[in-house]
């Protein structure tokens, strides 16, 4: 382990250029007039303005005085292994109070657990970035999201992991590169959707306004990997052509890159005579069989989907489209009818089974007379002739003469009755009363002009001795007399 005190300040030592001076002079234009700043531990050559020396290290140690008086040396401990911890950090970190001379020199340690995470963090990231194909200048930009992430306390019961990637994605946002939140995902071996989770809580938090994602970014990247050779520049300019087409059609907005993409790279291949089958471009896009057909769909509706090639390249239509929020609710009602169709036709053929109906006769008109009955032989035969219906007419006639007469001269009575301006008065039906008011306005039941209810039972008695002959009916007398007292006047 090596000691060495600095004159400069900490954050410097990080970028420190190896010391070009020489004992002859200046190496460029050989002049021996070299001016030595101190202050900020440097040299160059007053003639030709070459620096000779920049942030010169010096091998000198300083004591000072603590409050308790003892000696204090100053400066700073670096092991000697730790090259890429102090780059990562831009400079070493003193130790907390110094360090007295007669102590051992001691493992180094960051002062405080900010540090060590900040540390590790900036492994991860480079660790992630390298493994992607991100340059150094998006590995530090996102060190410094994660260090704002970190001062939001938004690293806690979090994995450093994911929240890393999030800090990356979001410098791919801003940065417009060819990755996507899956690729993140692959490496991590974590599921795309928790850092998805962890990457719009981090926006949030930190109130990010991010690019929508471009389909045109990853054209390049999946065609590269669908070989088509030469053509590959060719097949490239197509898609990118039907992207912007369909971002005109309103077919980008609201969908995940990759499905346009698969669908633009299958329809540019197809045109210049590439047999890729829609499981290679899944393969290479990572979308579903099912969202793939879908783009394609959209696209198919579109007026550009029938134009030729030729035309496609030459010409560009001013005609649009009307967006989802236009054309859905159209598309739903006509899937309602079609559904209501097919549940008719469900309903018909359920009732056919059910009552024996050939199902060709359900669309028929109903049968407004009985001349289809002729053709039954079991109806015909239950039907009379001619003869025997007039003869059975005449025969009702003489049976019910009598009753047709009385009616006619009802009639003629009535209409005479009519013309003299007489109305006879409307007839009351009689209502049939109920058994128990019939009883007690007969003879045998009480009525209303009974006062008491020993009255009425002696009456009822009275009206039949026969009740039984177990009863002493003088003494039931004489208890159901009324007295004077009680008997209402």
């Amino acid at each position: 382990m090596n000691a060495f005190s600095s004159s400069v300040p900490s954050s410097a030592t990080g970028s420190s250029i190896p010391s070009v001076t020489s004992a002859s002079g200046c190496l460029a234009c050989g002049a021996n007039e070299i001016e030595y700043d101190q202050a900020q531990g440097n040299s160059f050559c007053t003639i030709c303005g070459t620096v000779l020396e920049e942030n010169a290290i010096v091998s000198e140690i300083t004591f000072s005085e603590s409050a308790s008086g003892a000696s204090v040396m100053q400066g700073q401990f670096v092991p000697e292994k730790s090259t890429a911890l102090l780059g990562m950090l831009g400079g070493v970190m003193p130790l907390k109070g110094g360090v007295s001379p007669g102590s051992s020199y001691r493992r180094y340690q960051p002062s405080d657990s900010r540090e060590v995470t900040i540390c590790q963090a900036r492994l991860r990231l480079q660790a992630l970035g390298f493994a992607l194909g991100m340059s150094e200048h998006h590995i530090n930009a996102a060190h410094r999201w994660f260090i704002l992430a970190y001062q939001h306390q938004f690293t806690r019961g979090r994995r450093s992991q994911a929240v890393a990637a999030g800090c990356l994605y979001i410098v791919c946002r801003q940065e417009k590169t060819p990755h996507m939140l899956l690729d993140f995902s692959d490496v991590l071996r974590v599921n795309v959707f928790a850092l998805g989770s962890v990457f719009l809580k981090l926006c949030r938090l930190l109130n990010l306004d991010l690019p929508l994602v471009d389909p045109s970014l990853y054209i390049g990247r999946f065609a590269s990997r669908l070989e088509f050779g030469e053509k590959t520049s060719m097949v490239t300019a197509t898609a990118l052509r039907l992207v912007s087409r369909m971002k005109r059609d309103w077919i980008q907005t609201g969908r995940r890159p990759a499905g346009v993409c698969g669908a633009c790279l299958l329809i540019a291949a197809r045109i210049y005579g590439f047999s890729r089958s829609q499981k290679e471009i899944l393969a290479v896009v990572r979308v579903c069989d099912m969202t793939l057909r879908r783009r394609l769909e959209e696209f198919s509706r579109t007026p550009s989907s029938k134009l030729t090639p030729e035309e496609f390249h030459g010409v560009w239509l001013e005609e649009e489209i009307d967006p989802p929020s236009f054309s859905l609710p159209s598309l739903a009602k006509k899937k309602d009818r079609i559904k209501s169709e097919h549940m008719r036709i469900f309903e018909e053929q359920r009732l056919a089974q059910l009552l024996l109906i050939d199902p060709r006769l359900l669309n028929e008109d109903p049968i407004s007379d009985l001349s289809i009955l002729d053709v039954d032989e079991e109806v015909s035969s239950a039907l009379l002739a001619e003869a025997e219906m007039e003869a059975k007419s005449v025969l009702w006639h003489e049976a019910n003469k009598d009753y047709i007469l009385q009616q006619e001269e009802k009639a003629q009575f009535m209409l005479e009755q009519e013309k003299l301006g007489i109305s006879q008065p409307p007839v009351k039906r009689s209502t049939r009363k109920r058994k128990q008011e019939q009883y007690f306005n007969s003879a045998e039941g009480p009525s209303s002009s009974h006062l008491t209810p020993s009255e009425a039972a002696k009456t009822l008695i009275s009206s039949n001795k026969k009740l039984s002959k177990k009863f002493n009916y003088q003494v039931l007398d004489s208890l159901l007399e009324t007295p004077a007292s009680i008997k209402l006047s």
